[in-house]
């Protein structure tokens, strides 16, 4: 079971991200949080803050690598914490975020639904910043053929 939610900050608060409007945030950076939980273990939380597009973007590069069972690591974009994802066998993938443990779920499941909340980010991201509008569409499109 898998729950992904982005939110994006504003000053001190973390707003929900269909819930933003356009004209409380900085275009040019927009810092934000993705919220996972898989089986019910938290993976990434508020205090992992970073710029959310490109966090976002890294993390569909490594869908893409995980769709064709391959490995994938990088860090987020402003501070030294390490996201993986391992295919385990042929239909398991391990994720593991920073010093925490990995944890284990389907690759399907895990495909889909962080399939479904990149494209959700990335179309709210479209609303609330349409200088990012083509960033958005080729993210969308890279994503939406997994």
């Amino acid at each position: 079971m898998i729950n992904v939610q982005t939110f994006i900050k504003n000053n001190d608060e973390f707003i929900e991200i269909s819930k933003v409007v356009s004209d409380s945030i900085h275009e040019e950076y927009i810092d934000g949080a993705i919220y996972l939980t898989i089986n019910h273990q938290n993976i990434m939380s508020f205090e992992l803050w970073d710029t959310i597009d490109d966090l976002w973007g890294y993390i569909c590069n490594g869908l893409e690598e995980v769709s064709n069972g391959k490995e994938f690591e990088c860090f987020f974009p402003d501070q030294p914490v390490k996201i993986k994802f391992f295919p385990v066998g042929f239909d398991r993938v391990l994720v593991q975020v920073g010093d925490k443990k990995g944890v284990s779920i389907d690759k399907i499941e895990f495909l889909s639904e962080m399939k479904k909340g990149a494209i959700f980010f990335f179309e709210n991201l479209k609303r609330i910043s349409p200088t990012n509008k083509e960033l958005a569409n080729d993210i969308i499109s890279q994503v939406d053929s997994l």
